[in-house]
């Protein structure tokens, strides 16, 4: 998985194990607005989509 800004920078990777249960921590984000990709493991995009991040 990763993790996009709103200005397209790339501010967190995250290794995908398990297709059905993937958690990890946005504490360390400001608020506001990011964009995801879910990667195969042959790079190819299986999901996209956007996470607003509050606090």
């Amino acid at each position: 998985l990763k993790l996009y800004d709103a200005l397209g920078k790339e501010v967190l990777i995250v290794p995908v194990t398990n297709a059905l249960d993937n958690r990890f921590s946005v504490e360390a984000l400001p608020a506001g607005i990011y964009f995801y990709q879910i990667h195969s493991a042959s790079g190819e995009v299986n999901a996209h989509g956007k996470l607003v991040v509050t606090k």
